[in-house]
């Protein structure tokens, strides 16, 4: 893949004059060439007329061959559609530099759609970029439109929430509306520098202490900095980095041979409790943060979103038992598909699950211990059953 962005490089800087950048992408330099002719003079106006201008010369560009570069490197690191945006802006800022926040949006905006995304620009105090997404997001700033859900791109951290009475879309004649932009998660981009910091981790298990030394990914920690808040159930089903795997999950593996399901559980359900301490979100950084398996191992503090989501991951990753996540009133915790119930179980499609609630911070709990359980009826959000026909 590096090889065919080598020859495209080399091939356009000589067949055109052509302008080189250098963009920092998550610590990774990553080259771009760009036609002369994509620096279209054009002062954006907040009208209709202005727009269909400026997409009509950027239509007549060579915006293409920098498109090319774009997709080669979301398939080289295996982007998703939020990396990709991410890495369209911040070269889009290297090259547009010069340029008012309004025209680097009408930019990316342009990018967007011609990548197939059904993207829009808004009018309000300054020319926002949206698209269109089946996603459910948190805390985001967002309207509907022609039943349709939007989602601000562009400023997404920095706007404050507020509900328009009017919206003023840019009207560009024959553009057919594109693919729903996703949020989904799935795997991490597959970037070639890993910034590894190594983490000693202890806990408690039947009044025994356990400690050995874990590698946790940087460049993970750093990708997921200002990630829009996605559903809860999605943080579930995420992979660690390939350093933490090794350090973590063969440990663990090492620690449960020998042990029956129950035991095996619980040492991980232990493990969890004892190494993460439960703070709240609202406490720590004003505001809801989920977590990601490798963020919860790296940050001092999770609430029972985050250990529930490292619990799931540890259980399904070692053991490859049934679970359900089951979300009560401002409560998360998961119940696992035990040779036998234990305490209150939660019955989903013919399976009794225990309660293993992971916000306790101690060890003396047993699996189906859970007072929030004894009082509400949870819901099921979220399943994994590597046995069934359709997996999860």
């Amino acid at each position: 893949m590096r090889l065919i962005l080598t020859l495209i490089f080399f091939a356009f800087v000589c067949i055109v004059k052509a302008e080189e950048v250098s963009v920092n992408f998550y610590s990774q330099q990553l080259r771009f060439v760009y036609s002369k002719d994509l620096l279209i003079k054009h002062r954006i106006r907040q009208k209709d007329k202005n727009i269909q201008a400026f997409y009509d010369k950027f239509n007549k560009s060579d915006y293409r061959k920098l498109l090319l570069q774009f997709k080669e490197y979301k398939d080289s690191f295996q982007l998703n559609d939020w990396f990709y945006y991410k890495l369209i802006q911040k070269t889009v800022d290297v090259i547009y530099y010069k340029k008012s926040s309004d025209y680097r949006a009408a930019v990316i905006w342009f990018l967007l759609l011609k990548a197939g995304y059904h993207a829009r620009l808004v009018y309000d105090s300054e020319l926002s970029l949206y698209v269109y997404s089946q996603d459910k997001l948190y805390e985001s700033y967002s309207f509907t439109y022609d039943k349709k859900k939007y989602y601000n791109l562009s400023y997404y951290d920095n706007i404050t929430l507020k509900r328009y009475k009017e919206v003023k879309f840019s009207a560009i004649k024959g553009i057919k509306n594109g693919k729903p932009f996703s949020f989904d998660i799935g795997n991490m981009p597959s970037l070639n520098k890993e910034q590894v910091i190594e983490r000693e981790v202890t806990f408690a298990y039947k009044d025994q202490s356990y400690s050995f030394n874990i590698k946790i990914n940087k460049s993970v920690i750093d990708i997921m900095k200002g990630y829009p808040k996605i559903e809860t159930q999605k943080y579930f089903d995420i992979p660690v980095s390939d350093p933490l795997y090794t350090s973590l999950i063969i440990p663990l593996k090492e620690l449960i041979k020998g042990k029956d399901e129950y035991e095996a559980v619980k040492l991980l359900l232990s493990f969890v409790r004892t190494t993460v301490r439960y703070k709240d979100d609202m406490e720590v950084y004003r505001s809801e943060k989920p977590m990601i398996p490798e963020e919860v191992l790296y940050y001092p503090h999770g609430d029972c979103e985050d250990k529930s989501a490292l619990f799931f991951y540890l259980v399904k990753e070692i053991m490859r038992l049934p679970m359900v996540v089951l979300a009560y009133p401002n409560h998360v915790n998961v119940g696992v598909a035990l040779d036998k119930a234990y305490g209150n179980p939660v019955e989903y499609n013919a399976k009794k699950y225990s309660i293993c609630d992971a916000s306790f911070d101690t060890d003396k709990e047993k699996i189906g211990d859970s007072p929030i359980r004894d009082i509400y009826e949870p819901k099921v959000i979220y399943s994994y059953d590597p046995w069934s026909k359709t997996g999860e």
